[in-house]
């Protein structure tokens, strides 16, 4: 993104990482610590069996009961943390076709992904193809909850960390602010 819209600044790219699924993700899998605990590790023991050499797509479509003509790819979309969740989003910009990363902390679980295609382009604007593993946590229900929550709890951190904040964000959800 820093390179694609040179305008933003370091905290601009922060605010964008967590708007896009880092805040809202961290919310969720505190709320559900026993279920994140339990999908990170099934998301170890895929990662485990896709670095002995097991097929991602083949991993993907069992893991979403998908048929073995059935595709388990996301449409093509834009690398960026609207399109793919800020944590798939940072992922996939430093893949390479027919490379893979996680487990990854994102708002539906623990996800893996692997990058089937990036089109011609410039890399940070040029659609990508995704497939994704989710080994999930939480409903529909408690992933739009941690969506609210993130943009109503009480905020704390360092004034640095704070003023990287949008003002809207902010407003009113700090101690001083009160």
């Amino acid at each position: 993104m820093g390179q694609t819209y040179s305008q933003f600044g370091q905290s601009t790219l922060f605010w964008e990482m967590l708007r896009e699924g880092w805040g809202p993700a961290w919310i969720l899998h505190s709320q559900l610590p026993e279920e994140s605990a339990l999908a990170r590790q099934q998301s170890l023991e895929t990662a485990l069996l896709l670095h002995r050499g097991a097929n991602f797509e083949a991993l993907a479509r069992k893991s979403a009961g998908l048929g073995l003509n059935e595709d388990p790819a996301d449409y093509p979309r834009a690398p960026n943390p609207h399109n793919l969740g800020g944590r798939a989003a940072a992922a996939v910009a430093a893949l390479e076709e027919g490379e893979w990363a996680g487990p990854l902390r994102t708002l539906k679980g623990w996800e893996l992904v692997y990058l089937r295609r990036r089109f011609e382009g410039h890399r940070t604007r040029a659609g990508v193809q995704v497939v994704r593993i989710i080994h999930p946590i939480g409903s529909a229900v408690s992933q739009e909850k941690a969506k609210e929550m993130w943009t109503t709890l009480p905020l704390g951190g360092s004034q640095a960390l704070l003023d990287s904040l949008p003002a809207s964000f902010r407003h009113g959800r700090i101690e001083q602010d009160s």
